[in-house]
């Protein structure tokens, strides 16, 4: 795989997880049940600078927070592109195509 589209993948995989991790159910709703264990929906009253009420959890509060969520992602994301491998090039692109293909349904609603 050249280069360029390794990090492009690496890129929209980052995008796709994150994105995964912050707002789909998951297969059997196992990420939502992750997302409810780590107090995600837990608010309490503290309100956050959006005018919002905040999570009382500090895991829930990062999962509320794209920037945070992205860049744990990244994080474990960044070896993959690296140091290359047959299973980490299907893990990218795997995930690379679906997050391509997230931007493309969020650019152009299917309606």
């Amino acid at each position: 795989m050249p280069e360029w589209v390794r990090w492009l993948a690496v890129i929209l995989a980052t995008l796709r997880a994150t994105w995964a991790l912050m707002f789909d159910d998951g297969p059997c709703c196992v990420l939502r049940g992750l997302r409810t264990r780590m107090g995600t929906y837990d608010y309490g009253a503290e309100i956050g600078p959006d005018g919002r009420p905040q999570a009382i959890t500090t895991l829930g509060r990062f999962l509320n927070c794209p920037y945070c969520v992205s860049l744990a992602v990244a994080l474990l994301a960044v070896p993959l592109a690296l140091w290359p491998s047959i299973l980490g090039d299907v893990l990218l692109t795997w995930l690379g195509i679906a997050g391509g293909a997230m931007l493309l349904i969020r650019w152009r609603p299917w309606r």
